[in-house]
């Protein structure tokens, strides 16, 4: 979170030097106490823009690039005593302004403005530095919660009859157990399939929030690389997160064929980037989601059921974890991030394409998926199941349908292969 906390301070001080030119420009014509006041406003104002600009190059770079939990902690206290050193010139910056302003108030109304404008400058400045420096997030891993532990939640191999293979990418936050019964499937009809494990996800759990969508990208990019060594053809199948990922990198990677199951993917209005900016600046550095009233851990009890059966959400000391989870608000950017790679890809997306999507879902809506598939100019077939977003599930009512179209579409594969 350094990284961004770094960002987010330097957003804030921009915003302050923003105000600080208005203010300026509205007092500099009211008389020599408010021209001597303006003209420090515009002083500030340009020194705080300088400080700000070269924090948000320095920091920019790094928000999408995954985390290093040693070097975060050492750039953490670094940035901590940067800004208690900035608090300790702020009084030295007040103290001369109020001198200033004293010595001036009756005989030199421009010096006495000089002097009020250091105070309001420096006084902004304390807070600020004081409240930034108390509130430097440190960089943890996510607690234990006794979940991923065992081998099927890592990437597994199931070895194939035929030439042929398909990686296989599951969704958020879950693991490679999730796409299991889809795999075996496959793996029956002679493919050899990859179970990926995501970074931070499965096995990894604890480093979730370290990672980044860059490192997703990347991880499955490399693995499709690597069975096209030695398989052929390969075919990239994703679910929910995993379906993002897979778009993203079959506009750019392109395996033989793309089965993607409940898609993720927003489209996002014009006037976002815009918003997001301002509001994201006035925004924590990060929250506790199962501390609202938005988010609750029963929401989980029917995903873990399957997948996790070890996970006891009664359990008084597994509830407390999960409150106590405190998520980052860069992490949640990484889904947005996504995004854009994936409406960006889009039309570079040129292979054939399968897309399942249940009518009921409500994490990933059909309507949203329909709209997806009109920006895929590749050969593409959609069908739309029985069930709701855990269409990968056997217990799922729409997982036959979603088996059957998976099979078939794989089929055409293994005849021309």
């Amino acid at each position: 979170m350094v990284w961004d906390y770094q960002h987010l301070i330097s957003r804030r001080l921009l915003l302050w030097s923003s105000i600080s030119i208005v203010v300026s420009g509205l007092v500099f014509g009211r008389g020599d106490f408010w021209r001597g006041f303006a003209i420090q406003a515009l002083v500030w104002a340009a020194v705080d823009a300088i400080i700000a600009v070269f924090g948000l190059r320095s920091s920019l770079p790094r928000l999408y690039l995954p985390v290093d939990l040693a070097i975060a902690e050492r750039e953490t206290k670094k940035l901590r005593k940067i800004l208690w050193i900035n608090a300790g010139l702020d009084v030295l910056y007040i103290t001369g302004g109020s001198l200033l302003y004293i010595a001036n108030t009756a005989s030199d109304p421009f010096l006495a403005g000089t002097g009020a404008g250091i105070i309001l400058q420096g006084g902004f400045l304390l807070l600020f530095d004081l409240w930034h420096a108390l509130h430097t997030p440190l960089e943890t891993r996510l607690p234990d919660l006794g979940i991923f532990k065992e081998p099927q939640h890592d990437t597994t191999d199931l070895m194939g009859e035929h030439g042929g293979a398909v990686l296989v990418v599951h969704g958020f936050p879950g693991s490679p157990a999730e796409m299991a019964a889809l795999g075996e499937a496959l793996n029956k009809a002679g493919w050899h399939v990859r179970l990926l494990r995501l970074p931070g996800h499965g096995t990894a759990f604890s480093q979730l929030f370290q990672t980044r969508v860059t490192e997703w990208v990347s991880e499955v990019e490399k693995n499709l690389m690597e069975l096209r060594q030695n398989f052929s053809p390969v075919l990239l199948m994703g679910y929910s997160l995993g379906g993002g990922i897979s778009m993203a990198v079959a506009s750019r990677s392109k395996p033989d064929g793309l089965i993607l199951l409940s898609p993720f993917w927003k489209a996002e209005p014009w006037w976002v980037k815009w918003v997001a900016l301002p509001v994201r600046t006035l925004l924590p550095v990060s929250i506790y989601p199962f501390r609202t009233r938005w988010l609750k851990p029963e929401q989980f009890r029917a995903a873990s059921t399957e997948l996790l059966p070890g996970f006891d959400l009664d359990d008084p000391q597994v509830r407390q974890s999960l409150m106590d989870i405190r998520l980052p608000m860069v992490f949640l950017e990484q889904f947005r991030r996504l995004s854009q790679l994936i409406i960006r890809g889009l039309a570079h997306i040129q292979v054939p394409t399968l897309v399942v999507q249940g009518k009921y879902d409500p994490v990933v809506s059909p309507q949203g998926t329909r709209a997806l598939i009109q920006q895929i100019h590749a050969p593409l077939q959609y069908v739309e199941t029985e069930g709701d977003h855990n269409i990968n599930q056997r217990s799922n009512r729409g997982y036959a349908e979603t088996e059957t179209a998976v099979l078939k579409f794989a089929a055409q594969f293994q005849k021309s292969g």
